[in-house]
């Protein structure tokens, strides 16, 4: 089972990517960690619960994306930060949202009969910024609030996650990411960094 998850990136502007998120976005892109996504891999006809950012500069492209792709049902919780708060260590979570998130999800699951959920977070975001924050980490964030959601939500049958990558000028890609391994490439990435 390929289980993914969202991250928006915009390269444009201040908080565009550095020299070291394009160096691990490329890293993760040839480790097979992020790839291409196809539309036929979400197949949920009982719909999805998206958690996601409500960031006004990312979130059309990620929704547009979506309805695309998955027409059906989608169910929206959206907080500042999104995914980003899940981690029970998360520095982006200041007032609870992760449990907020988990209550509101599990409730729009047993209320519209929803088993499968769309875990999101984009970069860079201005909350992770805030925080000092780079791509690994919220690489990272990812991969535990995915695990954290799952663990929360016993009934969950599927939690999907993609890297979706805004160039600027209209170019756009999304990719899916395997999460186990985003964690284990995570550990390793800033180990051999720390090293060099």
């Amino acid at each position: 089972m390929i289980i993914f998850c969202f991250i928006g990136i915009r390269m444009e502007g201040q908080m565009g990517l550095g020299k070291t998120d394009l160096a691990f976005l490329e890293a993760v892109k040839d480790a097979g960690i992020v790839e291409a996504i196809k539309p036929e891999l979400i197949d949920e006809p009982d719909g999805l619960v998206l958690i996601t950012c409500g960031d006004c500069d990312h979130f059309p492209n990620l929704y547009n994306w979506l309805c695309k792709m998955y027409t059906t049902r989608i169910h929206l919780l959206v907080l500042n930060g999104g995914g980003l708060l899940l981690p029970s260590e998360s520095r982006v979570n200041g007032l609870c949202e992760d449990a907020v998130l988990i209550q509101h999800a599990k409730a729009a699951m047993e209320m519209k009969g929803i088993r499968s959920a769309i875990f999101s977070a984009h970069y860079p975001c201005g909350a992770a910024a805030e925080r000092g924050l780079n791509l690994q980490n919220v690489c990272r964030y990812i991969a535990l609030g995915k695990k954290r959601l799952k663990r929360s939500i016993r009934s969950l049958k599927k939690v999907y996650s993609c890297l979706h990558i805004d160039y600027g000028d209209d170019k756009q890609k999304t990719y899916g990411v395997h999460t186990k391994e985003m964690a284990i490439f995570v550990r390793l990435y800033k180990t051999a960094l720390s090293v060099l």
